[in-house]
């Protein structure tokens, strides 16, 4: 299955950046796992996110990549915000750490 496929849901790709791309973090979760999920989807997945926000709205994409990026891994939030990510699809994004 191409990764970047219209058949692969929002949902399949977040879980696939997580576990595949970024897994390596899930014992000694970085705060900013939000911005680095973006930064991939910025650099692989832009086709895909692109029609994800065209179709859903980019607010309503970013609020569940981001919701989901928690729920998934079970973080909590800091109470801090992150002003100055890298990824240029998202203005801030919240600090989150594992339990």
């Amino acid at each position: 299955m191409n990764p970047d496929s219209d058949d692969m849901s929002l949902e399949d790709l977040i879980i696939k950046i997580l576990d595949k791309d970024l897994g390596h973090f899930r014992r000694d979760c970085p705060y900013d796992i939000t911005d680095r999920v973006f930064l991939i989807y910025e650099r692989k997945y832009f086709k895909k996110y692109s029609a994800m926000c065209k179709a859903a709205g980019r607010g309503k994409v970013n609020s569940y990549i981001a919701w989901r990026c928690k729920s998934y891994w079970k973080l909590k939030n800091t109470g801090r915000r992150s002003k100055q990510p890298e990824s240029s699809l998202i203005r801030s994004y919240s600090l989150l750490y594992d339990i």
